[in-house]
């Protein structure tokens, strides 16, 4: 008869503990907007991650995140922040047989969700073109046997061919940039050669007789040539897009969200900024509301997460809008 060994005992009755504390973390955070969690829950962050470990996020999507605790976004996932008001955005959005977008897939966190929503008659197109990045991608459609998300290898653009993209040193700020401004937030790790494609060409070629009822696109700063590269899909307006705004790494590309609100408008888009709410003191549920963007300038300082709607279908979000 073999005997435990007293350090191994001790390992796992840590590890019930840290799964304990995971599971109440999130049983919160999926209840209550308390300002300052987020902080907090990231500065103890070493109670709930074992290195290569598989977690259980929101609805039970599991992910495998990075195995060092600097990978922040990643761990939000977990917790029920950094991206979790857009998954529950795209649950209400999205139907069954739909096609989902995701531009700047990251590890899979919404891709993951999305490919649940649109169920197996529907199809995700997740696009990733950092290496690191992708095969964390993989690993976690694979966990979650999403049989209907496709994975691109590439970045989209405004035109088709290739381009140099700057790896950073922390996974998912690697962006394409082409030097017009300061480099925010990123140490680069090497700078690598990557094939681009538009989203009209994508569409043309995965998506023919389908309905795209959303693309989200978060490219570090790359985003207006992403709708550059979608004139005819714009065209058409019958898709909703989410992107990030993020002043900075915008301004690396020359561009910021005046312009890509403008190209929104003429297109016959209304803008929302998604309010998260986690700047609130207190607020009883995790439910975002949308501001219609009137100024974009008035949103120049700031990260945010806007959602772009067609106004002939702007009727059917009363429900999230903030008067």
């Amino acid at each position: 008869m073999t005997m435990r060994s007293p350090n191994r005992e001790k390992y796992n009755a840590w590890r019930l503990i840290q799964r304990f504390l995971l599971a109440a973390a999130q049983s919160f955070t999926l209840r209550f907007q308390v300002k300052g969690v987020p902080r907090v829950l990231y500065a103890i962050r070493w109670l709930f991650l074992r290195p290569d470990e598989t977690y259980t996020a929101y609805r039970g999507i599991k992910l495998r995140i990075g195995n060092n605790c600097q990978y922040v976004y990643q761990f939000w996932n977990i917790v029920n922040y950094g991206g979790y008001e857009i998954v529950l955005i795209l649950e209400r959005l999205l139907r069954e047989g739909d096609l989902y977008v995701d531009v700047g897939a990251n590890i899979g966190y919404m891709a993951v969700s999305a490919s649940r929503a649109v169920g197996a008659d529907g199809l995700v197109l997740a696009v990733e073109p950092e290496p690191r990045m992708r095969a964390k991608l993989l690993q976690n459609v694979e966990l979650n046997c999403a049989n209907n998300v496709r994975i691109i290898p590439m970045a989209l653009g405004d035109e088709i061919g290739t381009t140099h993209f700057s790896v950073a040193t922390e996974e998912g700020l690697s962006r394409i940039d082409h030097g017009k401004g300061a480099n925010p937030c990123m140490v680069l790790l090497e700078k690598i050669e990557v094939a681009v494609t538009t989203l009209d060409a994508l569409v043309e070629e995965l998506a023919i007789g389908r309905h795209i009822r959303l693309v989200k696109i978060d490219v570090e700063g790359y985003e207006y040539a992403v709708f550059k590269g979608a004139a005819k899909l714009l065209q058409r307006a019958t898709t909703i897009f989410i992107f990030e705004s993020n002043p900075g790494a915008l301004a690396q590309n020359g561009v910021s969200l005046v312009e890509i609100h403008s190209l929104l408008t003429d297109a016959g888009y209304e803008a929302y900024a998604i309010k998260g709410h986690t700047a609130d003191w207190f607020r009883l549920g995790r439910f975002p509301t949308f501001e219609i963007i009137n100024n974009p300038s008035d949103y120049s300082t700031s990260p945010i997460d806007v959602i772009a709607v067609p106004r002939g279908l702007c009727s059917t979000l009363g429900w999230f809008i903030h008067s």
